[in-house]
């Protein structure tokens, strides 16, 4: 069987088609491998394309400032990877052409623009992420509930099936325990963990905020062993908001009234490739001009341009860009160039209120 898989592999550069392929061949009477297909000229409506053209429009408008951190919104574009080992948690690369989604999904009847943030407890959205050729390569769900006297943020996501095999079943978990400000009209960080599974590896990094004291503490983990330590002073003034805190903290527009066309700089946890979280929420005319070439049903929501450090979910840019409905709830989005897998895509599958942690 692996002369098989390493006699047909050599017609092909991916080796997951290699595999993918393969297997179909063992699976058939005869056992005859077809020649591999012919690649397929990218349409002006393909997925890689319309990224690409995205970027070259937001790098074009300002060829001099291709620093990501100079504008919010606008950077420089970079090659779409085609290697085949990729994961990551937060986008969605959909089989068909654009980001068709489940637009309704992303609305619920009581909504507040803005208000207690106390109203996400029991939230509970649940994501399916895909990549290349596989749908449903893995799943992702973000939860916001009460514990122990505190607010809990936990986002888990993980490979599965034929993806999952060949990633070592793969896991990433984040876990934000929050304290709430005076009006609770905000979380505010306590505790930040961060977990990536990979096998019998074991990645982990712990934050802990001291506001009174002014303090920030974080410890790196290898496989249970502390390889890593560090403390400093927390600016007057600021608050490092980790990317769980930054989400619920968004959509109750703590960072002033979500608009279309306004930029967003938000202090988050400091990290070796980035200190902020720059968000950017295009204008109408960008947003319809996307829209149209991705042929996505005229409706009321939100394109955004979202860079998160990129040490976080371990990608090259750090860049998410992502619809989101008009009650501020992620649709689809996309995480760029994740390290040993490529591109990913997200979807949200549904929204949940469920009381229990």
């Amino acid at each position: 069987m692996f002369r098989l898989i390493l006699k047909y592999s050599a017609h092909v550069f991916n080796p997951f088609m290699a595999f993918r392929r393969a297997a179909r061949a063992l699976e058939s009477p005869n056992r005859k491998l077809p020649c591999p297909p012919r690649p397929k000229p990218v349409s002006r409506h393909s997925r890689e394309s319309l990224i690409i053209r995205y970027f070259a429009l937001r790098q074009s408008a300002s060829p001099d400032k291709a620093d990501p951190a100079h504008v919010p919104g606008q950077f420089s574009g970079t090659p779409l990877k085609r290697m085949a080992w990729v994961f990551a948690i937060g986008a969605l690369l959909i089989p068909a052409a654009g980001f068709a989604g489940p637009r309704d999904k992303g609305l619920y009847s009581d909504f507040q623009a803005r208000g207690d943030i106390r109203r996400f407890e029991g939230e509970r959205l649940s994501f399916d992420i895909s990549f290349m050729m596989f749908d449903d390569a893995a799943t992702a769900e973000v939860r916001f509930f009460k514990k122990e006297g505190h607010f809990t943020a936990v986002l888990t996501a993980e490979t599965k099936g034929f993806v999952g095999f060949f990633t070592s079943y793969r896991k990433h978990y984040y876990k934000a325990t929050f304290d709430l400000s005076k009006d609770h009209s905000r979380v505010l960080t306590r505790k930040f963990e961060r977990e990536v599974i990979t096998g019998d590896d074991v990645e982990k990094t712990v934050h802990y905020l001291d506001y009174h004291n002014r303090k920030h503490f974080w410890f790196r983990y290898n496989n249970n062993k502390l390889t890593e330590q560090e403390d400093e002073v927390i600016p007057d003034g600021k608050y490092y908001d980790d990317i769980l805190a930054a989400f619920y903290n968004f959509r109750n527009s703590v960072y002033g009234p979500l608009e279309k066309g306004k930029n967003y700089v938000i202090d988050t946890i400091p990290d070796k490739s980035m200190k902020d979280i720059k968000v950017f929420i295009l204008p109408e005319g960008e947003q319809e001009k996307i829209r149209e070439d991705q042929d996505r049903p005229k409706n009321d929501e939100y394109l955004l341009n979202v860079v998160i450090p990129k040490d976080v979910f371990k990608t090259k840019t750090g860049e998410l860009l992502f619809w989101g409905s008009k009650h501020f709830i992620p649709l689809e989005t996309r995480v760029r160039d994740y390290v040993l897998l490529g591109d990913l895509h997200v979807k949200l599958k549904e929204r949940k209120v469920d009381p229990s942690p």
